[in-house]
């Protein structure tokens, strides 16, 4: 959850694109943006999707994350480029260290 101002921003993705853009790590082409996003909705997908075994049993889980990998996973693993997280990661720890000298932002 991010507070600025007393408004308060509770989506992940939202937050994200808020603070990439304040830092200037969001991209301003739209094509460089839809780009970004893509990243930003495979890791809430993913995310999503493991967090849905966190509970099972070992058996189960591993029997469950392994459909996951082969199936809904792969495609994600296809499109998106070791470079498309290297940007992701890089820009999402500049945001992280940045954020803390921000007026306003809690």
């Amino acid at each position: 959850m991010l507070e600025v101002d007393g408004q308060t921003l509770a989506q992940s993705n939202a937050i994200n694109r808020y603070v990439g853009k304040l830092a200037d790590l969001y991209p301003t082409d739209a094509w460089q943006a839809a780009l970004c996003d893509e990243v930003m909705g495979a890791v809430e997908d993913i995310s999503t999707k493991l967090a849905a075994t966190l509970f099972l049993s070992d058996e189960e889980k591993k029997a469950q994350r392994t459909v996951l990998v082969d199936g809904p996973m792969a495609v994600k693993r296809s499109t998106i480029t070791p470079l498309h997280i290297r940007v992701f990661v890089s820009a999402r720890q500049e945001a992280s260290t940045q954020i803390q000298s921000w007026p306003g932002l809690h």
